[in-house]
């Protein structure tokens, strides 16, 4: 099922809940490269909010790849690598404290 309030006529990918499904994190070219975007929904039986441009986790290169652990705390991704070329495709994680 097509995800209406997240999707555009760009390309996304790599889509990852938090544990509760009140959260996802995806990689989109709607600016351009692969960016992360972010979205959240009150409930489970509700759409996710308008998706907003993760800047921390966001370079100048593709970020692509997006995985959260199961705790939700944890990202992992291939940060600033080459989509087309699979040149500098490093496993990268971000942590946060706070939830």
């Amino acid at each position: 099922v097509v995800l209406t309030s997240l999707n555009t006529a760009s390309n996304e990918g790599s889509p990852t809940e938090s544990p509760d499904g009140l959260e996802i994190f995806f990689s989109s070219q709607r600016n351009g490269g692969d960016d992360v975007f972010r979205s959240t929904r009150a409930a489970l039986d509700q759409p996710f909010d308008v998706p907003q441009i993760v800047p921390e986790l966001t370079s100048a290169g593709d970020d692509i790849g997006l995985r959260l652990s199961v705790d939700g705390r944890t990202m992992y991704l291939n940060y600033n690598a080459f989509r087309g070329s699979g040149m500098n495709a490093d496993i990268w994680t971000a942590t946060r404290s706070c939830l």
